[in-house]
């Protein structure tokens, strides 16, 4: 017999797990519509980040590019996401992801299995991978993952960008100001990364 604790903690896991995918927005107007698919760092809605600006997401969506569904939960990898997402219709997917899985040393192969294998769960024609910001606990693992991203893109015919170009040192580590642990983009860092997906979104897709 499973211990409270354990009953506990797995209902709360599941209960997290059933909260943190985002309803799908309707268009009427016409508007591009994408989902987004990631860690902290596209959650913006609460519980799983208190703080909407810390997400790229909010700066990305307007009048005339709206977030049409998607999943996102902070500390999530790879195989979560996997585990979690669904079919969705929209116009674009994004998916953001691997952070996590470079912090816990996922091997590459894997997470690019994985990541193949959510594109084609959600099941959305237009896919748009972007880079994971600096990690300044590992730049090497983090560049070693990005430069696989964009091998990946390339081979597969998908789209490839890296919002977080200009918070970028030479190191791959944050520049000064823009990241306050290292991992997660400060507020007008955020913002940068969503304006950068957004002009890709509308000028590639709208």
């Amino acid at each position: 017999m499973r211990s409270p604790v354990a009953l506990t903690l797995a209902a709360a896991t599941l209960a997290a797990l059933a909260c943190c995918a985002y309803p799908a927005a309707t268009a009427d107007d016409g508007s591009l519509t994408f989902a987004a698919v990631g860690d902290s760092i596209t959650a913006w809605d609460p519980p799983y980040n208190s703080d909407p600006l810390n997400s790229w997401i909010t700066t990305a969506v307007g009048d005339d590019l709206q977030l049409g569904g998607g999943w996102a939960l902070s500390g999530a990898r790879l195989e979560l996401m996997l585990a979690s997402v669904k079919p969705t219709d929209a116009d674009v997917l994004v998916v953001m992801a691997g952070t996590n899985d470079v912090r816990h040393t996922t091997p590459v192969e894997d997470r690019l299995a994985r990541l193949a294998a959510v594109i084609e769960m959600i099941g959305i024609d237009e896919v748009v991978i972007a880079a994971i910001p600096p990690l300044d606990s590992d730049p090497v693992g983090a560049r070693v993952w990005n430069d696989a991203l964009s091998a990946y893109a390339t081979a597969h015919g998908i789209t490839h960008i890296d919002p977080w170009r200009t918070l970028r040192s030479l190191d791959n580590s944050w520049v000064e100001g823009a990241s306050a642990d290292g991992i997660h983009p400060s507020h007008s860092a955020a913002a940068a990364a969503g304006m950068a997906i957004r002009n890709e979104l509308v000028t590639r897709f709208g």
